[in-house]
């Protein structure tokens, strides 16, 4: 683990796991995050209708509550192409979330609940 990138694409399970509809959750210090492919699943398009493309969703917010426990005004939400490269993008924009604010997350994960 390096200081610039203490998340690695193996903590967030790897790009192949979104193809299936299943969201991650995690945290790492007091930084929750979620990811997930949007929309979850292949949506079902009448004919003539446009098939949406998927991508992926990071949401990120402070510990020590889940997502839905916590302040919309809370939350930071990125969206990244459905691509190996936007798995890349999302991981790197998950470690500068971490890196840029690392004593706030710090603190937050002492908080007992």
């Amino acid at each position: 683990m390096s200081e610039e990138s203490p998340i690695t694409g193996r903590d967030i399970l790897g790009f192949s796991h979104y193809s299936f509809g299943v969201p991650f959750y995690g945290s790492f210090r007091g930084m929750r995050y979620m990811v997930a492919r949007d929309p979850l699943k292949d949506p079902k398009v009448k004919e003539g209708e446009e098939k949406p493309e998927p991508v992926l969703k990071l949401i990120i917010w402070p510990g020590p509550f889940s997502l839905e426990k916590t302040a919309e005004e809370e939350k930071e939400s990125f969206r990244f192409d459905f691509t190996e490269e936007g798995f890349e993008a999302l991981l790197a924009k998950l470690n500068e979330s971490y890196v840029n604010r690392k004593g706030y997350w710090n603190e937050l994960d002492t908080i007992r609940v």
